[in-house]
């Protein structure tokens, strides 16, 4: 039995990096068209994207922007120039040819953005989770089911082969 899933667009998409021996999580909060990179502990950098700014970023169209967008997070796409000072007000993204750079948010934000992304990922994981039990309660009903019509031998109908038998060969025939 496949269950299709529509799943709502993520409201945080993100993916885990390893610069200059440190692992940063880069991140995208689709609510507020949020790109950033954090550390996890005390370093932020964020900027907001448009559309358009996005599109060039990506250098597609806006047909194919969603479709380019979740595959560079995916494929971990964007390239980070991080500078090993702590104090670096800037960090530099960039997808192929083209970049963006990220101000570092204020040292009294940051705990508390850092800690709406961490909401954030626990609710979409809460989320995906009630998913798949949903799904392997319905596949577990849809077992018990069949085993039942099967021990009544009524009932439910049990899915059957749908293999069609081979016809007798049409061709030539000669009379001997």
């Amino acid at each position: 039995m496949a269950t299709n899933i529509i799943s709502p667009p993520l409201a945080l998409t993100a993916y885990q990096q390893l610069i200059n021996g440190a692992k940063w999580c880069v991140f995208w909060l689709t609510a507020e068209d949020r790109l950033g990179i954090t550390d996890g502990k005390t370093r932020l950098y964020e900027t907001t994207l448009n559309t358009t700014e996005r599109m060039t970023l990506t250098g597609v169209a806006e047909s194919l922007l969603p479709a380019r967008w979740r595959m560079i997070f995916d494929k971990r796409g964007f390239t980070v120039i991080l500078d090993p000072d702590e104090n670096a007000e800037t960090v530099e993204i960039k997808y192929i040819r083209n970049g963006v750079t990220l101000q570092k948010a204020d040292l009294a934000t940051t705990t508390d953005r850092i800690a709406q992304l961490l909401e954030t990922s626990i609710a979409q994981m809460s989320q995906v989770s009630k998913k798949l039990m949903d799904i392997e309660t319905e596949r577990q009903v849809a077992a018990l089911e069949i085993q039942n019509a099967r021990r009544k031998g009524t009932g439910v109908a049990i899915p059957a082969k749908t293999r069609r038998t081979r016809a007798p060969a049409m061709g030539l025939q000669f009379n001997d």
